[in-house]
């Protein structure tokens, strides 16, 4: 019974901390400069009759002057990010939510930007904005 209790507790205990690495994420994300919200979107199939499921969004990101930095609410795996503009960028990579955040570069010039997050699941979501 005593050994029940202990794993118990130190669930409760890493519950506790992975909440509190949420919540300082956050922070720092809030507090992290003066850019631009970016909305990210669920990216739904254009087949009206492809099967579709309610997915949560744990996505957030804040264009600053020269990157974008895209976050995670929740761990869902490493996601697939490509950033591509009508002024040149193509840029790729793969983000590990288990790290909260991530920095994407942006080269600033003007034009209109897509951000495209893919999840393990094959799940799409897009985020675009314009310099």
């Amino acid at each position: 019974m005593m050994k029940t209790n202990q794993s118990f507790s130190r669930m409760v205990i890493l519950m506790m901390a992975l909440c509190l690495l949420g919540v300082f994420a956050l922070e720092s994300f809030a507090k992290h400069g003066e850019g631009t919200v970016l909305i990210i979107k669920q990216n739904i199939p254009q087949n009206p009759n492809a099967p579709r499921s309610p997915v949560v969004n744990p996505f957030f990101a804040q264009l600053e002057d020269t990157y974008v930095l895209l976050g995670s609410t929740s761990p869902c795996g490493v996601v697939a990010v490509s950033l591509v503009s009508t002024s040149g960028d193509n840029y790729s990579a793969n983000f590990d939510t288990d790290d909260w955040t991530i920095i994407i570069p942006v080269s600033g010039n003007p034009g209109h930007y897509t951000l495209t997050l893919v999840t393990e699941s094959g799940a799409v979501f897009e985020g675009e904005f314009d310099i």
